[in-house]
């Protein structure tokens, strides 16, 4: 049973699988799954809309900026507290996804890296809010729409293709919880996990999917919550991945290029190489 807060943007993964082979299922888009809720004490599923427009730039923005000024679609749906976003997509000026943050109250977002191209006033902005983690692990990112009711909350993921098999989460939504402090400046204690993939011969491989996920962790460190959710990194030209993760932590890391998985432990360290963890 998965727990959801009522009315807020929260994530949900689902797991397909081949159904005759029960080997992973890799690929799907969003035309090839389809995600379907049933809230409490609805009489039938509805199909989620994917990539939903959160709203629009409200000024000018040009390379290289990295705040954005934005009006909502609506307030229910406005932009959650962190994510990634796209700029025009489908369109002729298409960019993202881009990481973004945000300061609730605030009516702008904050982008990890600067933009690419200029976007102009009420050019849409969508959420990114499918994505592909690996070895048949699929993200989607909830909106306060789909949680706004108390109780059973079912989400399912229905494949296309009728011989994959489907994924059912079993949600409960809650009232959602706010302390009323004001947001401080916090730090964790990390790892930086990292690692080399190159082929037989020595030679780098670039762009290999590497995945994890967190099967347990510290539920707080210190004053701070710390959330269960999966990653996915892709190697670069010299074959090498990085990512931080909360020292104790468990983690799932899967490799499908070079069929590794495994769950390691990440140490009290500031640094450790992947294939040398247990």
């Amino acid at each position: 049973m998965v727990t959801l807060e009522q009315s807020r943007y929260q994530t949900v993964e689902s797991y397909i699988v081949d159904a005759s082979a029960k080997t992973p299922v890799t690929g799907l888009d969003t035309t090839t799954l389809v995600c379907r809720i049933k809230k409490k004490d609805e009489s039938s599923f509805t199909v989620k809309t994917f990539f939903a427009i959160a709203g629009s730039l409200a000024s000018d923005i040009s390379i290289g900026d990295t705040q954005v000024t934005f009006d909502v679609l609506s307030e229910l749906n406005a932009f959650p507290m962190s994510g990634k976003l796209w700029f025009d997509k489908g369109g002729g000026n298409e960019e993202g996804p881009l990481e973004f943050s945000r300061i609730s109250g605030l009516s702008y977002l904050t982008l990890a890296s600067g933009v690419t191209a200029d976007h102009t006033a009420a050019e849409v902005i969508t959420l990114h809010d499918f994505w592909e983690v690996g070895y048949g692990v699929y993200t989607f990112l909830l909106s306060p729409s789909n949680t706004d009711t108390l109780g059973s909350l079912a989400v399912v993921s229905d494949p296309v293709n009728a011989s994959y098999e489907n994924y059912v989460n079993w949600c409960e939504v809650v009232t959602a919880t706010s302390s009323g402090i004001a947001p401080e400046e916090v730090s964790l204690s990390n790892c930086l996990v990292y690692g080399y993939i190159t082929d037989a011969q020595g030679t780098a491989l670039e762009n290999i999917s590497v995945g994890f996920r967190l099967v347990s962790s510290p539920e707080t460190a210190g004053n701070i919550g710390v959330s269960e959710r999966s990653i996915e990194e892709k190697t670069d030209s010299s074959g090498f991945f990085s990512v931080n993760f909360v020292q104790g932590a468990e983690v799932d890391v899967w490799i499908p290029e070079i069929n590794f998985r495994r769950v390691v432990t990440i140490p009290s360290d500031d640094s450790a190489e992947l294939f040398y963890l247990t």
